[in-house]
């Protein structure tokens, strides 16, 4: 619970729910990015949402839902003064994300081997 709390306080964390005919269909949540160093520029100019954690059940994939909570996010998050959403996506996610105007960015990882 102090994950939600501490999100909630210090992070604008949101989250929203697809229900369709009583069920729960899917989830998505969002919240201010945490930056892992000191942010230097002013909020108006850079200030990065995060969103997380976009699922939708079997049974009701391929109806928009996932776009639908997506969208609803990436208000949220320009609501709140956002410049701009960060979404990490899975291969099966990339279609809806780019549907909704995300695009690529660079990233680097490096993987360290087990020992």
């Amino acid at each position: 619970m102090s994950f939600i709390k501490s999100g909630r306080e210090e992070r604008r964390l949101t989250s929203f729910l697809a229900i369709v005919d009583g069920e729960i269909a899917g989830s998505a949540s969002c919240q201010l990015h945490q930056s892992p160093f000191p942010e230097v520029i002013r909020e108006e100019q850079r200030l990065h949402g995060y969103i997380w954690s976009v699922y939708v059940a079997d049974a009701f994939r391929r109806r928009g839902i996932a776009s639908a909570l997506t969208n609803k996010a990436a208000g949220y998050l320009k609501s709140i003064g956002c410049t701009t959403a960060v979404i990490h996506a899975s291969d099966a996610g990339e279609p809806v994300y780019r549907a909704a105007g995300f695009e690529l960015a660079k990233e680097m990882r490096l993987q360290f081997p087990a020992e």
